[in-house]
């Protein structure tokens, strides 16, 4: 065999090699991006019995999750001012129940004590007029956690029910589903 043939064949196999082993590096370094799912039930305090501008929600409870196990959650919600209507009055839906703007933050213990921070931006709205209970629908992003979640990243829709006001005044319930995706 000619010399030259085989430096000409040594040098392509050389720059196949160093491809493959680029591409291995390449998805071994990028993230693992997880699908996200935690179901949480809780009560609700705070000075949102009746949704008007600037009243907080706080929520806490119970969750189980994927990647979280089971734990607990605390979720803060304050609603802003709508003033989208020509009018400047408050947006309502149909059945005349409020709905606002809202911003928050949560976070989520894991089972192994390990905990999870977001924020969450949606709208808080009550089901029919005032006092009725309200459901808040919006998204969040993962922002901050510890131990294993220490570089916690990921973001999704977070939806939540409150059962209070006055037909609902002794339970005070709250029903939290976080959709999603994370990686740790």
């Amino acid at each position: 065999m000619n010399t030259h043939f085989l430096k000409k064949m040594l040098s392509r196999l050389l720059v196949i090699g160093a491809g493959l082993a680029l591409l291995g590096t390449a998805a071994i370094a990028s993230p693992v991006i997880l699908d996200w799912r935690v179901l949480g039930t809780g009560t609700v305090t705070g000075t949102c019995a009746a949704l008007t501008p600037g009243c907080t929600s706080i929520s806490n409870g119970t969750v189980l999750g994927q990647h979280l196990g089971s734990g607990s959650y605390t979720l803060t919600l304050t609603t802003g001012s709508d003033n989208s209507t020509s009018s400047g009055s408050d947006a309502k839906n149909s059945l005349l129940g409020l709905c606002f703007p809202a911003n928050g933050t949560g976070t989520l213990t894991g089972a192994n004590a390990n905990t999870i921070m977001f924020k969450t931006v949606g709208w808080l709205c009550e089901e029919e007029g005032a006092g009725s209970p309200y459901h808040y629908n919006g998204t969040y992003r993962n922002f901050m956690g510890t131990g294993e979640f220490a570089n916690v990243v990921g973001g999704g829709s977070l939806t939540a029910t409150f059962e209070t006001g006055a037909l609902f005044p002794a339970t005070n319930h709250t029903y939290m589903k976080i959709d999603g995706t994370i990686n740790f």
